[in-house]
């Protein structure tokens, strides 16, 4: 967060990243509570042998695991206006 202020009062961050997590062969897969929109509390990424485990709990939404053989993290600056473009 900086020091700065935008037109409608909120601080400006400049510190953003849009991380994706792209799981391929996947072997198993339990979700909860499965909605359209969820916000995820924790996350935990774990290798068991030769397989990746993502799992998560939300504070609204869905949650669960997925296990997968193989596993690609991304990260990618985003920037306040960016990303309000792609949501629309």
């Amino acid at each position: 967060m900086t020091d700065k202020i935008d037109e409608d009062g909120y601080f400006i961050l400049d510190r953003r990243v849009l991380v994706t997590l792209t799981l391929g062969e996947i072997r198993a897969v339990n979700l909860d509570h499965f909605t359209t929109i969820g916000i995820v509390g924790h996350m935990q990424i774990t290798r068991t042998d030769k397989r990746y485990r993502v799992t998560w709990d939300s504070s609204y939404g869905v949650e669960g695991c997925i296990t997968a053989n193989s596993l690609r993290i991304d990260f990618e600056p985003s920037h306040p206006e960016r990303a309000v473009s792609e949501v629309a």
